[in-house]
């Protein structure tokens, strides 16, 4: 078996289409024309799934200054952008020294009787 990393999927950001099946993507900028895109976005902190291997999340931000920055999901696979979301992004200014982080803990929780 080999279990060496090996390059899957690589894609360019104008390749990954954006379509009404993309969650959120009413959060992102708008062009003149009224279309969402990623376009205008400082992107950052490229972070692989830890359950889906074609999956990657990218910070953006239109400004490096703002306090929220969005998490995008792209299907390396399939070049789309599944989904968009929000995060609090206020101690990540002026540059992207501090970025998320992702865990597996949650599968570990159980939901208590109330």
């Amino acid at each position: 078996m080999d279990d060496e990393w090996r390059e899957d999927f690589m894609i360019e950001s104008s390749d990954v289409s954006i379509d009404d099946s993309t969650w959120n993507a009413c959060l992102l900028p708008k062009l003149d024309d009224g279309c969402p895109t990623t376009d205008t976005l400082q992107l950052a902190h490229p972070t692989l799934s830890l359950m889906d291997a074609h999956i990657v999340y990218i910070m953006g931000k239109v400004d490096v200054s703002d306090e929220k920055a969005l998490v995008l999901t792209v299907d390396m696979a399939n070049k789309r952008l599944q989904e968009v979301s929000v995060y609090d992004a206020e101690r990540i200014v002026n540059d992207f020294d501090y970025a998320y982080t992702q865990s597996t803990i949650s599968q570990y929780f159980t939901t208590a009787a109330a």
